[in-house]
């Protein structure tokens, strides 16, 4: 089945786009697979990325906006959920140390306690259903 550009979700879309644009320029196109780039496939300038680009690219793709710290914040959310190495996260994030990325996304850690739990209650048959591991 075919689908059309316009009949895709907005951040597909706007994935397309960049493919497309990847392709008709030269494949060292946005080589860091940014999700938002200048059309020569390059980072913004911090300086005026914000209020010149950044709010424009979220309307244009269709998205509520959303503060550029909580995108960070939630994809490092999501990477650590899926099971990412928090050593690669907190790289991502250019965190000083895994500590600090760690320290920051504890919730999450705490969410993934659960499957050690589940593993230590499946070889020990539930030695550990009523302990601190919880």
């Amino acid at each position: 089945m075919h689908y059309t550009i316009a009949a895709q979700p907005p951040v597909r879309r706007h994935h397309i786009a960049q493919l497309q644009a990847r392709f008709a320029r030269s494949s060292d196109w946005n080589l860091d697979q940014l999700v938002f780039c200048t059309t020569t496939g390059t980072p913004y300038a911090r300086s005026n990325w914000h209020l010149q680009q950044y709010q424009r690219l979220v309307e244009r793709a269709g998205l509520p906006y959303i503060r550029p710290h909580d995108l960070r914040h939630t994809a490092a959310t999501l990477l650590l959920r899926e099971g990412v190495q928090p050593l690669v996260v907190s790289e991502m994030l250019g965190h000083a140390s895994v500590a600090f990325t760690l320290a920051t996304y504890g919730h999450v850690q705490a969410e993934m306690r659960k499957p050690a739990r589940d593993a230590m209650e499946r070889l020990f048959g539930g030695v550990f259903h009523n302990s601190s591991f919880h």
